[in-house]
């Protein structure tokens, strides 16, 4: 295993290799998230890069009750990867996973099983967000707007 440490979009950009995983935690002591991370044209940067049966993962926190910014994240991913599934945990945590080729749920709770993951499979589900929700592009992608909207209630 590789990891490499860099601005995602950047080193994305100028690199020719092919990978398996890609693991995206952009998060940095704070709950907003570059908005140029979560558009779909990174998103198909990203995917070019990907393995034919490759795997993307992406934390996610919204713990607003209309998870807007998780369900317009899913429904950028899914405008690039043919399966985006969620396993959701407490106080919004959320695990993202889009995947390179179409995939089900049966499908990865059974690869995952096995050895016990402490739950691995337990509480991932696919996720389709309604056909109305919003995407982002480089042009616009209003994450911090979400994301304030979804803090506001705890600063009231």
């Amino acid at each position: 295993m590789h990891v490499h440490l860099a601005d995602a979009r950047r080193w994305v950009a100028g690199d020719t290799g092919r990978y398996d995983l890609v693991q995206l935690d952009v998060y940095q002591g704070s709950p907003y998230i570059p908005f140029y991370l979560v558009t779909a044209e990174f998103f198909r940067l990203v995917q070019i890069r990907m393995a034919d049966d490759g795997l993307l993962m992406m934390n996610l926190f919204d713990l607003s009750e209309s998870q807007e910014l998780l369900l317009a994240t899913a429904a950028t991913l899914r405008t690039v990867f043919p399966s985006v599934m969620v396993k959701s945990s407490f106080r919004g945590n959320h695990m993202l996973f889009a995947f390179t080729r179409s995939r089900s749920v049966e499908s990865v709770r059974g690869q995952l099983e096995g050895p016990p993951i402490l739950g691995a499979t337990i509480g991932i589900t696919e996720l389709k967000p309604p056909v109305s929700t919003r995407t982002f592009t480089d042009d616009l992608a209003p994450v911090e707007e979400m994301t304030r909207r979804m803090l506001a209630p705890l600063h009231r």
